[in-house]
């Protein structure tokens, strides 16, 4: 059986000869760091164990401190932070502690063992934590509608966001880098990302405005968090190809014709709206639209056609007052354009009339 070292005392007396006193000798406690399995990441708590014994078999106490920077080597116990100690017992020999964004990625971890008799051993372990890079992130905030396809529409100015980009160390993302990549060929002038009209500019926010042009472009975006950049996030913007404007809206009603007319009486005819997804009626003062423009002409008695110039960009004209005699019947059209020569993609858009008609023609009978 063990037993502890002990401590010899012989008294000896005159008259009752000698006595032999005993003691134990105390043996300091033992004490050692585990270093952690796993990888260590800033903002992660990270909980250590100690191993402690007694060879006295006594209770053992533990104070845990952290110093900044890694541990001596050799290791000097007088460099041990004396402040804010962690109590704890051999019972319950753990530390919790967490590297903080932004705090040095090397921590010196103290903990002095103390037992029942006051003796003391100390132990050090120095941990680092791993940076992991950030995470980028794209967010569209407009347009906010497409069309019924899935696809955004032609004049879309798209702005881009990197504000849901994130730090999985909790480290401030910064220096966000958009990049445009693939975009139509026939784009021109060349498009390009730019900042966003704001009355505060922010490095998070980019433009880029499409015009006519339909395909598919690609946007990249990386950040940094100070230490390292992050992988590309990419999306993809595809753009619907042009569809053809159709008239919507006139006034008259085209199904009112024939309209019959006093030749002292004046007229004027109306297109009140047009579908498009380039050149609308009426056109949206966004500075994205570009506005229709309109062909007009008129025939007496069913003779050759003539053009009205000058009304381009009018959307009304009017069949003034004694032009034409009692008898007469006239005819008035127009034809709408969006300026596309050609489109690409001819299915009207679903909520234009059957047949999407660019044209409209009223009969004017004068009696």
């Amino acid at each position: 059986m063990w037993l502890p070292p002990l401590t010899v005392l012989l008294v000896c007396l005159a008259a009752q000869g000698c006595i032999l006193f005993t003691s134990s000798v105390n043996s300091p406690p033992s004490v050692k760091i585990l270093p952690p399995t796993d990888p260590i990441f800033r903002g992660q708590t990270l909980v250590l164990s100690a191993e402690v014994s007694d060879p006295d078999g006594g209770r053992v106490n533990l104070e845990w401190t952290t110093s900044m920077g890694a541990c001596p080597d050799p290791l000097d116990v007088g460099q041990r932070p004396t402040t804010t100690p962690v109590g704890g017992s051999d019972a319950d020999p753990t530390f919790s502690f967490a590297l903080r964004p932004g705090a040095p990625t090397t921590v010196c971890v103290w903990v002095l063992a103390t037992d029942a008799q006051g003796a003391t051993a100390v132990a050090a372990l120095s941990v680092s934590s791993q940076n992991r890079a950030p995470v980028a992130a794209i967010d569209v905030l407009a347009p906010t509608t497409k069309t019924s396809g899935g696809l955004f529409e032609l004049y879309s100015i798209f702005h881009l966001s990197a504000a849901k980009s994130h730090d999985p160390d909790g480290d401030v993302v910064s220096d966000p880098q958009f990049a445009l990549g693939l975009f139509p060929p026939a784009a021109m002038p060349t498009p390009k990302l730019v900042p966003c009209p704001a009355a505060v500019p922010s490095d998070f926010l980019a433009c880029l405005d499409v015009g006519g042009f339909a395909g598919t472009y690609t946007i990249s975006l990386t950040v940094s968090d100070g230490f390292m950049r992050s992988a590309a996030a990419t999306t993809t913007l595809t753009v619907d190809e042009d569809h053809p404007a159709c008239v919507s809206g006139t006034d008259p009603r085209l199904d009112a014709s024939p309209v019959v007319l006093d030749p002292s009486e004046a007229k004027t005819f109306t297109v009140e709206q047009i579908l498009d997804d380039g050149a609308p009626l009426p056109t949206p003062a966004d500075g994205a639209h570009a506005a229709p423009t309109f062909a007009w002409k008129v025939r007496r008695n069913a003779g050759t056609w003539q053009p009205i110039a000058g009304y381009d960009h009018v959307n009304a004209f009017t069949v003034t007052e004694n032009t034409y005699a009692t008898g007469d019947v006239v005819d008035v059209s127009v034809t709408i354009s969006d300026g596309v020569a050609m489109h690409l993609q001819p299915a009207c858009d679903p909520r234009c009339p059957a047949g999407c008609p660019q044209s409209a023609q009223w009969t004017v009978e004068y009696r």
